[in-house]
């Protein structure tokens, strides 16, 4: 059966070969007997950028060929044999014509000849010029169903014969430029579909898993027309396919996430927004009165009082002017879903916005977080029936119950003012700033000249302590603890104040003059010390650089009080790296430090 099928199937091929032969020897004769001179047809090709292609696929639209040989006459035209249609015939030369063709979804698969007749009745052949490839069936769009309003929605197509497009895009000559054809995957007019990264000449590129299956990430207009539509899939060699998919109707758009993203909130303290959502583009009004609301995280039902929900006219949360809707005290721990219900709220075309917020319990565990999502459309309840559109989850990221500062307090020592301060707990501490006023509501200076390092996360006691040196005798100060979590987050303690009377113990006397001495240890690898004394209060800035003049780094240390900064508790630091955190090399180096109107300048050295 094998062998007979083989059989035909060769004597087909032998059969289109002859016919095609004779065709072309017909041709050649029939020219020849009235004295014309046939045209030669050489070669044909397919361009894309920075590629040249003979082959084009089963359904490609609108392609452009290029036919090359000799002889050729303006007004010639340009045929195939078998299911390829040309539109038009470009004459470029005698040399070269372009056309532009269609390729049948049924056109036979494999090589075709390319014909150019001349307007004097010259032709020519070139056989098996071109080549036909199986174009793309579709069998399923997951979801066919579209919905106005929602972005980055994924769609995964499956089918027969997807072709992944070529290598991605690269740099010639200092341009972006496509190494290969693309394929892409269109939906019509409202619907956009994301970039592919390393493909930014392809704005409609699908993801290629395999032969049977695309995904693309697209982007549905509120506005988008509601009905049918074709999606076209285009493979790079041009052969395309339709399939239907359905732009439906939605009642209302719902989009939002996490609020104030790392704060961390302190124990004891109320109406902290964690989480915001929008609602918006209802066609009439809707009744918006229950929202089933996913608590994340790792924490104890005893951490929390309540869980509130508010309605606000813009994205800023402020408790004092927003609209209380519904609060919830029925806590139960780790991974309950808050019920928010028994309130009214209208929603319309416009915007509304939405926050919801947690009150602590003095006794919350700074080793705890918080974070919530809306899981699915139907948590977010209508009197009517109305639904939502969106992309689910919308979810928030944690927020810490940060450092729970036990004591702060300060003494007169010979050396200055000794402050000291313990934590319960920390969570996501980076380290703390010491803060001084001379008045309690007046303006807070920092006197620590870097951070002091705190535990990160930790749930045991820690102690810590920062001596004032610049303290002047018989003065009063005010001082405040600043906290600073990894994410940049900072939250301030209550000021303590520290009062001297004559009686107290002499401290230091303070600098007469600006000064910079020379760094310690130097040469030195990888860190090292920069001392200085402040004659008054000023801001502080020491740039690094290099032996040929390159900045290399900036270290501001901001307003700084009068003193002595020469000890490494005290003295700026620099840790060998770069403003982009990378090593720096062996060498000389410079540093150049200005405080007010004090600048000064010294060498040092890298020995590694």
């Amino acid at each position: 059966m094998i062998k007979k099928a083989i059989k035909l199937v060769t004597g087909l091929l032998i059969t289109f070969l002859v016919a095609s032969l004779l065709q072309m020897f017909l041709l050649i004769e029939n020219a020849a007997s009235q004295g014309i001179t046939p045209p030669t047809v050489t070669d044909a090709f397919f361009v894309a950028l920075s590629s040249i292609d003979r082959d084009i696929g089963q359904g490609a639209v609108a392609r452009e060929i290029r036919v090359r040989g000799a002889d050729f006459q303006n007004g010639a035209i340009v045929s195939f044999t078998d299911g390829i249609t040309v539109n038009s015939t470009t004459f470029d030369s005698s040399t070269q014509l372009r056309a532009n063709i269609d390729v049948a979804a049924g056109a036979t698969v494999g090589t075709h000849s390319v014909i150019v007749t001349n307007p004097d009745g010259g032709a020519g052949t070139g056989i098996g010029l071109v080549t036909v490839n199986a174009g793309p069936t579709v069998t399923g769009a997951n979801p066919n169903q579209l919905t106005p309003g929602v972005t980055n929605q994924t769609v995964t197509i499956t089918g027969t014969n997807f072709v992944g497009s070529g290598p991605p895009d690269g740099i010639v000559d200092g341009q972006i430029r496509a190494f290969h054809r693309h394929g892409n995957v269109t939906f019509g007019a409202g619907i956009t579909v994301n970039l592919v990264p390393g493909f930014s000449l392809c704005p409609d590129c699908p993801t290629f898993v395999s032969a049977t299956q695309l995904t693309v990430s697209i982007n549905i207009a509120i506005d988008a027309t509601v009905g049918n539509r074709n999606m076209t899939v285009t493979n790079p060699d041009g052969g395309s396919v339709t399939f239907g998919v359905t732009v439906g109707t939605v009642d209302g758009n719902v989009s939002g996430g996490d609020h104030n993203t790392g704060q961390g909130f302190a124990p004891g303290s109320s109406n902290n927004a964690f989480f915001r959502f929008q609602l918006n583009n209802f066609a009439s009004t809707a009744d918006f009165n229950s929202l089933n609301f996913a608590i994340t995280g790792s924490y104890q039902s005893t951490d929390i009082v309540n869980f509130k929900l508010w309605s606000s006219t813009d994205n800023t949360f402020e408790s004092a002017s927003d609209t209380l809707l519904a609060t919830d005290t029925t806590i139960s721990g780790n991974g309950e879903t808050v019920n928010f219900t028994a309130f009214s709220n209208t929603v319309s075309q416009t915007t509304t916005h939405y926050f919801v917020t947690v009150d602590l319990a003095a006794t919350a565990s700074g080793a705890d977080n918080i974070a919530g999502a809306i899981t699915a459309s139907g948590d977010i309840g209508f009197a009517s029936g109305t639904s939502v559109s969106g992309t689910f989850p919308i979810s928030g990221s944690d927020h810490s119950l940060p450092v729970e500062l036990s004591a702060f307090s300060g003494t007169i020592t010979q050396e200055g003012v000794l402050l000291k301060w313990r934590t319960e707990s920390e969570t996501n501490n980076l380290g703390f700033h010491v803060y001084r006023s001379e008045t309690k509501d007046g303006e807070y200076v920092r006197i620590t000249p870097r951070l002091i390092k705190g535990q990160g996360s930790d749930s045991t006691l820690y102690d810590y302590s920062f001596l004032d040196e610049t303290a002047e005798e018989g003065q009063s100060y005010w001082y405040l603890i600043e906290d600073i979590d990894f994410s940049g987050i900072t939250e301030k303690s209550d000021p303590i104040q520290v009062g001297f009377s004559r009686k107290a113990v002499p401290l230091k006397v303070l600098p007469a003059h600006f000064a910079l001495y020379q760094n310690y240890p130097n040469p030195f690898n990888p860190e090292t010390w920069f001392p200085y004394d402040l004659a008054e209060q000023a801001n502080v800035e020491i740039t690094i650089y290099n032996a040929s003049g390159k900045q290399i780094r900036t270290l501001s240390l901001g307003a700084q009080p009068a003193g002595k900064y020469l000890t490494k508790d005290r003295a700026a630091y620099w840790d060998g790296r770069s403003d982009t955190d990378e090593r720096v090399s062996s060498g000389i180096y410079y540093y150049h430090f200005r405080a007010g109107d004090y600048s000064a300048t010294k060498k040092m050295i890298i020995l590694k």
